[in-house]
């Protein structure tokens, strides 16, 4: 008992927190809010102005007006805008920059990581911004960059020159963002019928060293046509791992730069594709021959979502799969359905490394999405895992459509599979019939989730259960689950 008093009495005078380690201080600040980073400095003499050598900054307004919400202390700055400008919303807007000038220009150590999450739309011209980015430029420390502008209804926010100096980037994120030489194409009349003009070149000849990119801007393809883009960089990006594109792939439009990134990036790892509609329509879809030279040697995973009933979508699903030769992981995201004339039967080479597939919003009715299902199924001979989301159209008569028979699976072989979910299911014949072909074909599985939709009454999850316990199955060592979701 007296040896716990001593020790008890010792930690108290001990300063625990004053003796970390400086990289251990740096490490905890930089999980922080800048706010809270920067009030570490009352803690002791050891943290007095630590944050101020953190090398990750993130700025979040949303953030900013939560934490400063009835804070009504006004800096000399903040008054004379006030002067000019007293509408309540651009107040808050400076008062975040004026924090995020302060803590720039008290910081010591570099920048390694910044992130800058900001509605744009009330700044003309953003000048504000642009006096960031060239800040970050003059140090040239930052190695990620993430530049979340959101911009509503007005233009998009351009890229200073600035960022052209940022040579050390590896990790790129670009939301609500403008190249200014988009900008400038953009005020040509004659837009569509220039010739070559360097868009994107200088960008990536530059910033040589990214690894990760993410591009999620709508008005990017407006100013890319096929021969705006260029083939292929002179100096290939051989860092880039992770490419994401938030694109419109069915003007021909996207495809263009999916293709030149992928060229120029012999070693990519990951694809993140995002499809969406765009005004501007082009009927002459993609296809296989127009980008044969593309080769994914080292991608083994790709997502792409709300791939629609469109044949310059499935071209492009059909081109990645297609030059993808090790991919493990694949996930699709169907946006409503998929004409079954549009779905190939075979794929030009099986998906031999592909060992899981995903595939959200699928529907088992005629010319919905089995027909591409059953492609990813036959093409591929050593899947082990299979995830499906339903979508149920509850505008068709299901009665009066003809389900998929399970010839249309006659030639696919599941000798791998060993795991198998269904989420959001209906008591559909379409659906029992598939999980009965999984069964049936699956001499390896062990384990099959099935979780119905909410609107499934219990006495309809009972006769699913009691329907399953009837079918054929290949597998001795299988276990069926019925059940929902929420349920504990």
């Amino acid at each position: 008992m007296t040896f716990f008093i001593e020790m008890t009495a010792k930690c108290r005078t001990k300063d625990m927190i004053s003796t970390l380690p400086q990289n251990i201080i740096e490490t905890i600040l930089c999980h922080l809010h800048v706010r809270d980073a920067v009030r570490t400095s009352v803690l002791s003499k050891n943290w007095r102005y630590s944050w101020t050598r953190i090398p990750k900054l993130v700025f979040v307004e949303d953030t900013f007006k939560e934490l400063t919400a009835g804070s009504d202390q006004l800096s000399s700055l903040e008054q004379g805008i006030v002067l000019q400008n007293p509408h309540n919303k651009i107040l808050k807007k400076c008062k975040f920059l004026y924090v995020i000038y302060q803590v720039l220009l008290m910081h010591q150590g570099p920048i390694l990581q910044f992130t800058l999450d900001i509605e744009a739309c009330e700044f003309a011209r953003c000048l504000e911004i642009d006096q960031i980015i060239l800040h970050l430029s003059r140090s040239n420390t930052v190695t990620e960059l993430k530049l979340r502008l959101r911009s509503g209804d007005c233009d998009p926010y351009q890229l200073p020159l600035s960022i052209y100096s940022l040579h050390q980037l590896t990790d790129l994120h670009l939301r609500g963002c403008l190249s200014e030489y988009c900008k400038l194409l953009q005020s040509l009349s004659d837009f569509y019928h220039l010739g070559h003009i360097p868009l994107i070149e200088p960008l990536f000849e530059r910033l040589r060293l990214i690894g990760h990119l993410t591009i999620a801007n709508e008005w990017m393809d407006m100013c890319l046509t096929e021969d705006k883009v260029p083939r292929k960089l002179a100096t290939s990006l051989v860092h880039l791992k992770y490419l994401s594109l938030d694109m419109c792939f069915i003007c021909n439009l996207g495809l263009p730069l999916l293709a030149f990134l992928i060229k120029s990036s012999p070693n990519l790892e990951i694809i993140n594709l995002l499809s969406r509609e765009c005004c501007i329509w082009n009927p002459n879809p993609v296809t296989l021959e127009d980008h044969s030279d593309i080769w994914l040697e080292h991608l083994y995973e790709l997502k792409i979502e709300y791939v629609a009933n469109l044949k310059t979508e499935l071209e492009v699903v059909k081109l990645i799969l297609a030059k993808s030769p090790v991919l493990k992981k694949a996930r699709i995201v169907l946006d409503v359905k998929i004409a079954a004339d549009g779905v190939p039967q075979v794929l030009p080479a099986p998906l031999v490394h592909l060992k899981e597939f995903i595939l959200q919003d699928m529907c088992y009715i005629d010319e919905y999405g089995s027909p591409f299902l059953s492609l990813i199924l036959r093409s591929s001979p050593n899947l082990e895992r299979l995830f499906l989301t339903m979508y149920h159209d509850t505008s068709l008569d299901t009665s009066e459509i003809e389900s998929v028979t399970l010839k249309d699976y006659a030639d696919v072989r599941l000798e791998h599979l060993n795991e198998f979910q269904i989420v959001d299911m209906h008591n559909l014949k379409h659906e029992l019939e598939f999980v009965k072909l999984i069964l049936k074909k699956s001499p390896m599985l062990k384990k099959v989730s099935i979780f119905v939709d909410p609107e499934v009454s219990k006495d309809e999850e009972m006769l699913i259960s009691r329907n399953l316990l009837h079918f054929p199955r290949a597998s001795p060592l299988v276990e069926v689950i019925v059940g929902r979701l929420d349920d504990d």
